[in-house]
């Protein structure tokens, strides 16, 4: 079976997860011998101006305490404020300055620049901005994420010898998997926000539980969950092994053909153990071998 990555995400630094308990999430991560971090220019998207770039500036800090001996960390620019606005900017000179800007913050760190919530659907537009990624980074591949018309970018790179990394999310709730279909034959799939944004087995949510910072109506989510609990506890009641829905979600990315690599987003060295624990074990197992029968179920939840 192809070992697929498990990255460190980053969107709720500042905000739910802050500095300190970063820092012992990504000693965690990294003491257990990952190395794929995944940030953004505007993480937190808390709409608070003052931390615009905050989960950069404590990875960086967390690089320049530890010294880590290797990390790979995948830089999402183009978003330029943090409040969930789509303003962005994708221009080839300011590519061309973001790449050089995180080439000396993270050094030798840096694996990829990653274009981030790019809304055109203009081809030469978007063709200006490839080649000009493909110029600042001499990278064999591009990374997307949150691309609003990959009709666009399959127009853009028509003639282009290049092909994707692509960040989708994808959870027991919903897939944009079939969204990115005519770049199919050129990606591969990363798959974020695998828990929907927090969304859990309780009714309950703490006032800066993720779901709530949100704003996620989780009342939407309330019948596909007790469904999947209940998929839950029949793989409990067979010996599986299979306990929360986080590991469920973690098995569904794990056993998708074209998802490449998972990203994580744990609120504390808890569900960080848990995490690290399970994946381990769908790792050794093998997912669809191991877990046949919980993935039919899942099949049949809608």
């Amino acid at each position: 079976m192809t070992e697929k990555k498990l990255i460190l995400g980053t969107a709720m630094w500042g905000w739910s997860v802050q500095k300190d308990l970063a820092f012992s999430i990504l000693d965690g991560f990294y003491e257990a011998g990952h190395r794929f971090i995944d940030t953004a220019t505007n993480y937190p998207i808390n709409k608070d101006p003052a931390y615009f770039k905050y989960a950069e500036s404590v990875l960086s800090e967390w690089i320049r305490l530890r010294k880590p001996q290797s990390l790979s960390i995948i830089m999402k620019i183009g978003s330029l404020s943090n409040d969930g606005a789509p303003t962005n900017d994708l221009s080839p000179d300011f590519i061309a300055n973001s790449a050089k800007v995180y080439k000396e913050l993270f050094g030798p760190n840096l694996h990829a620049i990653c274009i981030h919530w790019d809304n055109r659907d203009d081809p030469i537009l978007i063709k200006s901005s490839l080649e000009a990624l493909l110029a600042a980074t001499a990278a064999p591949t591009i990374w997307l994420s949150g691309i609003k018309n990959p009709e666009a970018y399959n127009q853009a790179v028509s003639g282009m010898d290049c092909r994707f990394n692509i960040q989708v999310k994808h959870n027991l709730f919903y897939s944009d998997i079939s969204r990115y279909q005519p770049l199919h034959g050129r990606s591969a799939f990363y798959a974020y926000g695998i828990n929907a944004g927090g969304v859990g087995a309780s009714r309950e949510y703490a006032p800066n539980s993720s779901a709530r910072l949100r704003g996620i109506d989780i009342a939407k989510y309330e019948t596909r969950i007790d469904k999947l609990k209940e998929v839950v506890r029949r793989s409990e009641a067979s010996g599986s092994g299979v306990s929360t829905l986080n590991e469920l979600a973690l098995l569904q990315a794990q056993a998708t053909e074209n998802v490449k690599g998972i990203i994580i987003g744990p609120a504390n060295k808890e569900q960080l153990a848990q995490t690290l624990s399970f994946f381990q074990r769908l790792e050794r197992d093998g997912a669809k071998e191991a877990y046949g029968k919980i993935i039919r179920d899942l099949n049949f939840v809608s």
